[in-house]
């Protein structure tokens, strides 16, 4: 996961967050608070901490949340990659971004009425999810006025398989990026009655 999200500027984590970033921003969204499921090794997190005031970054598992928590600390963390048969050690960690602290980290396999609301809910872990209709189902719950839902996934879930409740369909499109054979699909969801 490491190579996955730290390996280059050109990662799926670094598009889909640049994406993120440009969505929130045509639709004027509020940065006081988002939500990033599936948050991995962080690197994602980390990004949209540059645009939000509060980040909170949840994953199911723990080591990927031992190695965020790592690179939060100013840290860097060993990986490996192959490179013409040869494996390379090369570190991730992040560099030049003083919002590290803005990211909490928690390991959860639900979303209790604890975490709060928020202005933006990043889904990056459909794919990962036993009931994804259940996560589904809890979205507009969470979400403050004028807020919007991205679902990312790289395994078929496109607008025709969602069904968020109390969400209506905004956008859609597919992400591209390296090291992926088949892109993305992205979709972005709003409140029905916040629609115009």
């Amino acid at each position: 996961m490491l190579q996955f999200e730290y390996s280059s500027e050109k990662t799926y984590p670094v598009q889909l967050m640049q994406l993120a970033m440009d969505i929130c921003q045509q639709n004027d969204i509020n940065t006081a608070r988002a939500l990033h499921i599936g948050c991995a090794t962080g690197r994602g997190s980390f990004i949209l901490a540059k645009m939000f005031n509060e980040v909170l970054a949840v994953d199911l598992c723990g080591r990927y949340l031992d190695a965020a928590m790592t690179i939060q600390q100013r840290r860097s963390v060993p990986f490996y990659e192959k490179s013409n048969s040869k494996k390379i050690q090369r570190e991730a960690s992040v560099i030049n971004c003083d919002d590290n602290d803005k990211v909490t980290f928690k390991q959860l396999t639900w979303l209790p009425n604890e975490v709060g609301f928020f202005d933006f809910i990043l889904f990056q872990s459909i794919d990962r999810v036993m009931v994804p209709q259940a996560w589904l189902c809890r979205f507009w719950e969470l979400l403050c006025p004028g807020a919007l839902v991205m679902i990312a996934s790289g395994d078929g879930w496109d607008h025709n398989n969602l069904k968020p409740k109390g969400l209506s369909l905004v956008g859609q499109m597919t992400l591209s990026y390296d090291g992926m054979d088949k892109p993305a699909d992205v979709t972005i969801w709003a409140k029905q009655d916040t629609i115009q």
